[in-house]
């Protein structure tokens, strides 16, 4: 990828295998069983790991060139099927059943640096659907910089080369990657 100033950077998403269960993650309510009334034996998940790697030059913040990557998460409106990214008792839910079918997740202020977020994908199993996260493509779009009280320049990502999934249809500075 690199951004409208030519600014390089990769982007790697990682998929686990499914796992049974809910995902240890901490809701603003409690348990995240408890705030998307999920049980535990009806439910499984898949974690995405995304990496964003500035490979630009170690800038100082005073540079005005340090970078973060902003990028929406999501699948298609799907029966039971939720993404939720790792984060300090965030809201998910808000005691409805419904899943956020869509988060966004970004890196901090880098140059020159690696960094690592966590995104989790859960769908509700049933003896009809024992496997709901077989078919299921993630799409990551809308990648961009946001601006800040350090940087206040925003900017979008540009996609130069995918290796592995493909960009999403319609959307060429995006990357689709299917699960299981």
């Amino acid at each position: 990828m690199a951004s409208s100033n030519g600014r390089p950077a990769s982007l790697a998403v990682a998929v686990s295998p499914p796992h049974p269960g809910v995902p240890p993650l901490t809701t603003q309510n409690g348990l995240l069983t408890e705030d998307c009334h999920l049980a535990a034996d009806a439910v499984e998940y898949e974690t995405l790991t995304v990496g964003f790697t500035d490979r630009g030059p170690a800038d100082t913040k005073e540079d005005d060139e340090a970078s973060n990557l902003r990028v929406d998460v999501g699948v298609p409106t799907g029966s039971g099927i939720g993404v939720f990214v790792e984060d300090t008792a965030g809201i998910y839910c808000q005691g409805a059943a419904t899943m956020p079918t869509q988060t966004t997740v970004q890196t901090q202020d880098l140059a020159g640096e690696h960094q690592a977020l966590t995104v989790y994908v859960i769908a509700r199993t049933s003896p009809a659907a024992p496997d709901p996260l077989q078919a299921v493509t993630v799409a990551l779009h809308n990648l961009r910089r946001n601006p800040d009280v350090i940087n206040p320049r925003s900017w979008r990502w540009n996609v130069r080369r995918i290796t592995t999934g493909h960009a999403c249809p319609g959307e060429p500075d995006s990357l689709c990657v299917p699960l299981s």
